[in-house]
């Protein structure tokens, strides 16, 4: 395996490199599929580990939490694997496992079966505020007391392990993993003549609400409304950790003009509720790194958020008829116009 561990420069703060952990979870599979095909290859003691963890049905979240172990010890030796966000201080060596999650998340999308685990899985108890696994946690349910005990076995093992045991046994748990369940597919019927605008916008908006995939959806379809106009030189950012690393925003489009100058348009797709804070500091990015271009952010909920926030204030003044409820629905109208609107467009 590529020697890819972080350097810990003298007077930082160490950090675990996400991009390195991509690299390490990216090689784990395509090993798992060389393996798969390789009738000699026979996995050791930790297939039979995630066996064992993907039986914990009720309890899925511990899945993440050894997943995100084995992952950050094989990317760099120095990794807790007991972490669940970043220690205060150097020596605890300590990693934001939400962060780690979305990577391998990302890598593993439609290839491996991450049991329909959500982005953000340590937000909710017992995970929630914790900074490291620990079997002593008071908030835990009785059924779920010695899987939280076996899951802070398994990562103090895995805290004793080099780079090269945590990949190998990262190797081996992946081999007993199932693969994905085939992922939703957006269908358009087209008709001999013409195509039913009504129907396809409806089947856009169940791709974009049935699994967000972390954003990807929403960099895809803006992706491919920018391809329409511009079908030869539209680019998406290689990296699914931080699609912002090489070039601003989601989806980019760059030429020359007539004058011969280069001119690039960069577009940001959130697919959550985008304050117009977010637009600011986006045009701000965009000004810094090319200020000839031109920016698009593609705020696709907005709207959505606003009418499902509007319907609920007007249910609770009907079922309440309290006084007060006009002044909560005028703070909401306020929040809303200093929201962005579905396209805000910037000019760096």
């Amino acid at each position: 395996m590529m020697d890819i561990s972080s350097e810990h420069d003298e007077g930082k703060r160490w950090q675990l490199d996400l991009a390195a952990a991509e690299i390490v979870m990216e090689q784990a599979l395509a090993q798992r599929t060389a393996d798969r095909a390789n009738d000699n290859f026979v996995a050791g003691e930790w297939a039979e580990v995630s066996r064992e963890v993907y039986g914990w049905a009720q309890a899925k979240t511990y899945l993440a939490a050894v997943l995100c172990g084995l992952v950050a010890r094989a990317t760099d030796a120095r990794a807790n694997p007991l972490s669940l966000q970043v220690g205060d201080d150097a020596g605890t060596f300590g990693y934001a496992a939400t962060s780690l999650w979305q990577v391998i998340q990302g890598v593993a999308h439609g290839r491996v079966d991450l049991r329909s685990l959500k982005s953000q899985p340590f937000n909710n108890s017992p995970f929630g505020g914790k900074r490291i696994l620990s079997s002593d946690w008071a908030n835990v349910a009785p059924r779920n007391r010695p899987l939280l005990a076996r899951t802070v076995s398994l990562m103090a093992n895995v805290a004793e392990m080099s780079r090269s045991d945590a990949a190998q046994a990262l190797r081996d748990f992946l081999s007993a993993v199932p693969d994905a369940t085939l992922p939703s597919v957006l269908e358009a019927h087209l008709a001999t003549s013409h195509l039913d605008l009504v129907a396809f916008f409806e089947s856009l908006e169940t791709f974009l609400l049935d699994d967000g995939e972390n954003g990807r959806r929403a960099q895809a379809m803006v992706a491919a409304a920018i391809s329409l106009v511009h079908p030869l030189g539209t680019f998406t950012p290689k990296s699914v950790n931080d699609p912002s690393r090489t070039t601003p925003g989601d989806v980019s489009v760059t030429g020359v003009t007539s004058l011969g100058r280069r001119r690039g348009l960069y577009v940001e797709a959130k697919q959550k509720y985008t304050p117009a804070e977010w637009v600011g500091q986006f045009a701000h990015e965009l000004a810094e790194r090319d200020p000839a271009g031109v920016g698009a952010y593609a705020a696709l909920v907005n709207d959505r958020t606003e009418r499902s926030a509007r319907r609920a204030s007007k249910a609770s003044r009907m079922d309440g008829g309290h006084a007060g409820n006009r002044g909560s629905d005028d703070h909401l109208d306020q929040s809303f116009r200093h929201g962005a609107r579905s396209a805000d467009v910037v000019r760096a």
